[in-house]
């Protein structure tokens, strides 16, 4: 599990230039930035980057466009309150984006990670404080399905017992109180995402989270 990576936040662009900021990070911060020059060939994406990246050695990844988001386009902000900031509370961070009928969703730790090369290195440190072990790992990035047989379906995870799980338990959703928002309520409390980007109605988007 250590080795795995993910992380959500945004970007910005100069030139060919993109530096990635992030919210949230499964992997520990290493000091080094998050950035690489980016090129566009049709539906291809290459980037490449040098050892002085996040990564530490010199890389080239290629990406393929599956989706165009012609469908849906939506990204999606917890607010997190002071109450479920502290550490032992359900959740911190979040962040929901949807491209067509896939979902990202991720969800940051109830603590913040101390400054290391890898995670492995802090699960190492760690010993046998297994509290202090499960709070490094419990950092949820989800990959699944919006659609389908199973709505809001989890396919991969870096949490393996959410795979093959609903995303969002039993809950309803609807416009929240302050503007550009929705509620989600359920058994286990109220939460409020801020609407970052949506090319959907405020009442689809809400429809689509209720599926």
């Amino acid at each position: 599990m250590v080795e795995q990576k993910g992380f959500a936040g945004h970007v910005s662009v100069e030139d060919n230039l993109c530096r990635w900021t992030r919210y949230i990070d499964y992997r520990p911060n290493n000091g080094r930035p998050d950035e690489g020059h980016l090129r566009l060939d049709g539906d291809t994406l290459y980037e490449e980057g040098d050892p002085s990246s996040v990564l530490g050695s010199s890389y080239r990844e290629t990406y393929t466009r599956e989706r165009r988001a012609d469908r849906r386009s939506v990204a999606l902000r917890r607010i997190v309150s002071p109450d479920r900031a502290r550490p032992g509370s359900r959740g911190g961070d979040g962040v929901l984006v949807i491209i067509d009928d896939r979902f990202l969703y991720a969800r940051s730790r109830r603590i913040q990670l101390p400054p290391a090369e890898t995670l492995k290195d802090l699960v190492i440190a760690a010993g046998s404080d297994r509290d202090l072990v499960h709070a490094y790992l419990d950092c949820e990035v989800s990959y699944g399905r919006v659609e389908e047989d199973f709505p809001w379906n989890v396919e991969l995870s870096t949490i393996p017992f959410r795979e093959n799980q609903r995303l969002i338990g039993i809950a309803s959703t609807g416009p929240g109180t302050e503007p550009d928002c929705v509620e989600l309520t359920s058994n286990e409390g109220k939460e409020t995402w801020r609407i970052v980007e949506s090319n959907l109605s405020h009442g689809d988007l809400v429809a689509l989270l209720n599926r």
